[in-house]
Order: C-alpha cells, then sequence, then structure tokens
C-alpha cells in the first residue's frame, strides 16, 4: 500500500463507543478530495465498515484493506482522525499528525490535557480538511506526551502496581 494517487490519505480510526460521534462529523465535512480509509477497532469491525460505507458513500471515497495493519496505514497517512482511540498518540510519534474528535456531551476517556489537535464540531473538522495543511504537533509537545503518558515502558507495570498496593496497607 503506498500513496498512488496526489491526493492526501486520512486514516479514520473510530473506537468502541466513539464510532457513531466520529461518522456524525464526518457525513458534514468529508468531501471527494481526499483518499479516506477507514480502520476500525477489530472487536466490531464488520459492523462498522458496512455502516461507515452505507452512510459515507455519496460523500467520499473509503477504502478498507483487511490485510494492512491499522499501524501500516499510519506510515503512510497525511492525517489520522480519530475518537478515545489510542492510534491518536501513535500517529502523533510516527507522523505527528492526528485529531482528536470530542463530543462535548460524553466524559471524555483521553486527557483532554495532552495538547493533541482535537475537534468539538464538524464544522471545525471541515475546516481542517479544507486547510492547505493539517495541523502537526511540535517536538516539545510530542516529547511531553511521551513523557508524560508513556514514561516506562519497561514491562514492569504490574510490580510498580504491586508495590503501591503493598505500600498503602490495605
Amino acid at each position: 500500500m503506498d500513496k498512488k494517487e496526489n491526493k492526501k490519505i486520512i486514516l479514520i480510526c473510530p473506537s468502541i463507543g466513539d464510532e457513531l460521534n466520529i461518522l456524525d462529523y464526518l457525513k458534514k465535512s468529508v468531501n471527494f478530495n481526499f483518499r479516506f480509509i477507514l480502520s476500525p477497532h477489530p472487536t466490531f469491525k464488520k459492523n462498522i465498515i458496512k455502516k461507515y460505507l452505507h452512510e459515507l458513500r455519496d460523500k467520499c471515497y473509503i477504502e478498507v484493506h483487511d490485510d494492512v495493519s491499522t499501524f501500516d496505514l499510519i506510515s503512510i497517512s497525511d492525517l489520522v482522525i480519530c475518537g478515545s482511540s489510542i492510534v491518536a498518540y501513535e500517529a502523533l510519534f510516527l507522523n505527528g499528525k492526528s485529531i482528536k474528535i470530542i463530543n462535548s456531551e460524553d466524559p471524555p476517556i483521553l486527557d483532554l490535557r495532552d495538547k493533541l489537535p482535537s475537534v468539538t464540531s464538524s464544522k471545525k473538522l471541515k475546516k481542517i480538511l479544507n486547510s492547505d495543511s493539517f495541523p502537526k504537533t511540535n517536538s516539545t509537545t510530542i516529547k511531553r506526551i511521551k513523557r508524560n503518558y508513556f514514561y516506562r515502558l519497561d514491562n514492569k507495570a504490574y510490580l510498580r502496581f504491586w508495590n503501591f498496593v503493598k505500600s498503602q496497607n490495605l
């Protein structure tokens, strides 16, 4: 899979519980100027693909690649759109361009202080999609996110957890 066309590639990664919010935003924002690729959470992939293809059929082209991982799709994407998926961070670390869709009526699942670009309306998403370039998170923010949210990837979190529990004298 590569960038065959000259169109920018936008990867859409709905997760469990945010798929309808993302779809609602996309219905009001997307157009045929982009190459959209859908890579939903594997738990409900078949139903989501069917719904998205049906709902967006007259608004944009959507591709689905069952034989390509989301991680591989991130590497060819110009922008990744997520809701509560951790894929937003993965995209940030790989290409620096991801957007979180946030519905202000739902409690946030990810930390809103992480400074990831986010949109709270379909108008804002449409404005971003119609701009010449997508928002890129600066390297300082990326380093801060790694430090604050992924500071110890050493497979010893369980030890720290149990040590904490023991220290609480429960």
